[in-house]
């Protein structure tokens, strides 16, 4: 349902947060937190055949050329793990629309109008694989999508558990290829975006990996690992994802906010959540020009980091207090 040893990523990010200020890098996770990671449930299993076959109908239009979308960029984490990650103690938390199903186009359009409502212009959606749940999921907010003049892209997660090959990293590039015409695929100077995850591990060894596989042509956006800046070899952009410490600002690279982080098998939050906090939070992000504006997250329910409208902090708008912030803050700071 979330990413294996969530907590103790958590924990680092709050020493994160320290380096917000000058850009510095986080430190970085001692190894063990990637090796004791268990094969993540979110990529386990399929949807029954009948949703396979409306999954199949949903493919995006390839015919359809992608349009750039410019910087400063806002954009969220998204979680195309429902209703299965919803099952047992999924949550903290109750979504305000219920255990909803990911298969179903009107959710998806219900989610995307909520995205829109609070300023943002894309989501990064979580990829372990073709042919996985997520992947087969992905075309059905592409095709929503295009409909609604929204931008997707998609979270490498693979990354973060492992290091892929540059072999590998090009066969996946390659197969996401069959996404990237659709004119929802995320697109910053004409070139497709993708975000990857990453572990504690990592150096600069991943980059130049990365810089060896991308033969198509994507903009890669990193995670930051500690002396990222000084890699020979370098992305197009980085970004943090550590929502345990609230705010992280990687100057010249991203910005990044969390409600709240409470992991579903835990008695107590890490982050609590504060809506005067996170509007503070959000405005320095809004107000921050980075190239990258970013949530954490959007439906991550597992680790109680969603901004989704739930029983707990629902509101008169029908959005949530959350993404009523979000809807607030950047309207009065337009990127």
């Amino acid at each position: 349902m979330h990413r294996a040893a969530a907590i103790l990523a958590a924990l680092l990010s709050l020493a994160a947060c320290s380096a917000k200020a000058t850009g510095a890098a986080p430190p970085s996770a001692p190894a063990s937190a990637a090796d004791a990671a268990p094969a993540p449930a979110s990529g386990a299993g399929s949807p029954d055949p009948s949703a396979d076959a409306r999954l199949r109908k949903a493919s995006p239009s390839p015919s359809a050329r992608a349009a750039s979308v410019s910087l400063p960029l806002r954009a969220t984490f998204y979680y195309p793990w429902y209703p299965e990650n919803f099952a047992g103690n999924g949550s903290h938390y109750t979504p305000s629309a219920g255990k909803y199903n990911g298969d179903d186009p009107k959710v998806v359009d219900r989610q995307i109008a909520d995205m829109q409502y609070a300023g943002l212009q894309a989501g990064i959606a979580s990829w372990w694989g073709a042919g996985k749940r997520e992947d087969r999921r992905f075309a059905v907010l592409l095709k929503e999508a295009e409909r609604l003049h929204f931008q997707w892209t998609v979270y490498y997660e693979n990354e973060g558990f492992a290091d892929p090959s540059p072999a590998t990293l090009a066969a996946d590039l390659a197969y996401l290829g069959k996404y990237t015409s659709s004119p929802a695929f995320l697109h910053v100077n004409g070139r497709p975006v993708i975000f990857a995850y990453g572990d504690g591990t990592d150096g600069c060894s991943m980059v130049d990996r990365w810089r060896t596989a991308n033969t198509a042509g994507f903009y890669v956006v990193l995670k930051v690992f500690g002396g990222y800046r000084d890699c020979r070899s370098q992305p197009d952009g980085w970004h943090q994802y550590a929502p345990g410490g609230g705010l992280d600002v990687q100057n010249g690279y991203s910005a990044v906010c969390s409600p709240g982080f409470w992991k579903n098998d835990t008695g107590t939050p890490l982050l609590a959540r504060d809506p005067d906090r996170f509007r503070r939070d959000a405005t320095t992000v809004a107000t921050s020009k980075a190239p990258f504006q970013l949530v954490t997250t959007y439906n991550e329910w597992g680790e109680g980091t969603s901004v989704e409208s739930t029983t707990d902090w629902p509101s008169t708008s029908g959005h949530g207090v959350y993404v009523d912030i979000l809807h607030e803050v950047f309207a009065a700071h337009p990127r």
